[in-house]
């Protein structure tokens, strides 16, 4: 799996970024008490920094080493097989957009408010899944160990699963959308495709719907205008 990693590109400079911003940001909570970190009932006071500032960002030393290594080595995976572009989209929206949803889900589950998530874990694991999806049925060496790409997403998927046993389902929300948005991204290649399915499926659905309100009609049988769109002649 590890091979010989770039020393330049995307991934590169993310897994150099996130544990400088982790940095930065840990010494301007701890100084200044300005948290970049997403805690939902902040945000309802008017902290509508944090679903931004709080994306890849890491505490502890031991996490913030562990995401920048593994922003190295999954990232540089899914840009070769993404390109940069996509790249970035993936790692900027897909942790925005579930700390957004954690943040409303507060809304109907109190035990969300309170609670500070770090976006460095979110952006692992969906790298983590992405890269397994991407590579599906095609195997990649683990540590040693043949896998195919989805028992490696599996794998992923797992150790938020083991997290939510010891730790609390409330603690894996943020990562929980991560995954749901990582399988679409993979499935659907991104949000613009998506958009183009679902108009796709609403257009199909009314033809199908206007089929059903359609009469044919022989000639013999024809007691409308010919310009008429209520029949079939």
């Amino acid at each position: 799996m590890l091979g010989t990693l770039p020393r330049r590109g995307a991934a590169v400079t993310l897994a150099l970024l996130a544990p400088a911003l982790s940095i930065v940001g840990w010494l301007l909570w701890q100084g200044l008490g300005w948290n970049p970190y997403l805690v939902p009932a902040e945000v309802f006071r008017g902290a509508v920094w944090q679903p931004l500032t709080w994306l890849w960002l890491s505490t502890g030393a031991f996490r913030v080493l562990l995401s920048a290594f593994l922003i190295w080595v999954l990232g540089s995976q899914l840009e070769s097989l993404w390109g940069r572009p996509r790249f970035w989209r993936f790692c900027v929206l897909v942790p925005l957009v579930a700390g957004l949803l954690s943040v409303l889900l507060s809304w109907l589950w109190p035990a969300l408010q309170p609670r500070l998530f770090e976006g460095g874990s979110v952006l692992t694991t969906v790298l983590w899944v992405a890269l397994g999806l991407e590579i599906g049925r095609g195997r990649l060496s683990f540590f040693g160990l043949p896998l195919t790409g989805h028992t490696f997403a599996a794998l992923g998927a797992l150790f938020i699963a083991l997290e939510a046993v010891f730790s609390s389902p409330a603690a894996i929300v943020p990562a929980f959308w991560g995954l749901l948005l990582c399988y679409a991204w993979v499935r659907w290649k991104s949000p613009r495709k998506l958009l183009e399915r679902y108009g796709s499926w609403r257009l199909k659905s009314k033809l199908n719907l206007r089929r059903k309100q359609l009469k044919v009609l022989s000639g013999e049988k024809r007691n409308t205008p010919e310009d008429s769109d209520r029949y079939l002649h």
